[in-house]
């Protein structure tokens, strides 16, 4: 069962790159004003390692490139769709195409910013940022995969994507793998983590967690006659998107059912339990519809 939680994902990721920049003196943090707990000592104790840019993306991320440049290990943070779409270009060019290993975390994952509306909804960014070259997007599903993508972005620098979840979502233990092979294996990331888990558990399914969701590669076997992937992401561009790339590459003709935020963009408000049921990705609802797709 999900364990209680009471540490975002913020928190986590910014708490193990801020505890390492103490000792690492190479270590820039770059914020577009966005904040943290973690940072206010830091900014303090260490200016010269924290630089606030201001609501100005696209210069942040060419301050980004220069340090990247000097050898600098660079984490640039904002809100999703403004790390994203607004400054593409930028990215493109100051960053993949110099293949720099600068890290971009977003604040704001799926529905996460549920009270500000579609221009703060992180639902189309991993689409986005997929059709950068050499870019690795991961997605945590709680604060301790937050903490895990930390370390692995201190240790293994690259060209990286983080999205994290503004809210705190609790800690939950993936893969649930049953010891026989399932009717079906469900393939999620983000906040879905525990949506899945709890389907899998009614239905007698297995549910595997993406830390990693591009490139995709699983690290478990995918058992099961069928795969079912649940996302808060637009259908275009998301994890579903990859995982049906990727069994057409290999030959996998079982058959795949994507769940995700129907390619519209939604106005509507009332918080993200809400949203998830106008959606279809309330647990009732997907239990619906995985039901009378497995019966087929």
């Amino acid at each position: 069962m999900p364990t209680q939680n009471s540490m975002t994902q913020r928190e986590a990721f910014w708490g193990e790159i801020v505890k390492s920049a103490y000792d690492d003196k190479s270590v820039v943090i770059l914020s577009a004003d966005s904040g943290s707990p973690a940072f206010d000592k830091f900014r303090a104790d260490r200016p010269n390692q924290f630089i606030h840019c201001g609501i100005a993306e696209a210069n942040m991320i060419c301050v980004a490139a220069g340090l990247a440049m000097s050898g600098r290990k660079v984490f640039c943070f904002a809100i999703t769709p403004f790390i994203t779409g607004r400054v593409f270009d930028q990215i493109k060019v100051s960053i993949a195409l110099m293949r720099l290993p600068v890290c971009l975390v977003a604040i704001g994952a799926g529905f996460s910013y549920d009270d500000a509306g579609p221009t703060h909804y992180g639902v189309e960014d991993m689409g986005i940022m997929k059709n950068l070259k050499g870019i690795e997007i991961i997605s945590p599903y709680d604060a301790v995969s937050a903490k895990e993508a930390a370390l692995q972005a201190l240790h293994s620098p690259a060209f990286r994507y983080v999205r994290l979840d503004r809210h705190v979502l609790p800690d939950i233990t993936l893969p649930y793998q049953l010891d026989t092979s399932p009717a079906a294996t469900i393939l999620t990331s983000g906040a879905m983590g525990e949506t899945s888990k709890k389907i899998a558990e009614s239905m007698n399914l297995s549910a595997v967690r993406m830390l990693t969701v591009f490139p995709f590669d699983p690290l478990v076997p995918l058992h099961g006659e069928r795969l079912i992937v649940l996302e808060e992401h637009f259908y275009t561009g998301g994890l579903g998107e990859s995982v049906a790339a990727w069994m057409k590459d290999r030959g996998d003709e079982r058959p795949l059912l994507r769940c995700a935020i129907p390619d519209h963009y939604e106005w509507e408000n009332g918080g993200r339990a809400h949203l998830w049921k106008r959606a279809g990705l309330d647990v009732e609802s997907l239990t619906e519809k995985i039901s009378k797709w497995l019966s087929q």
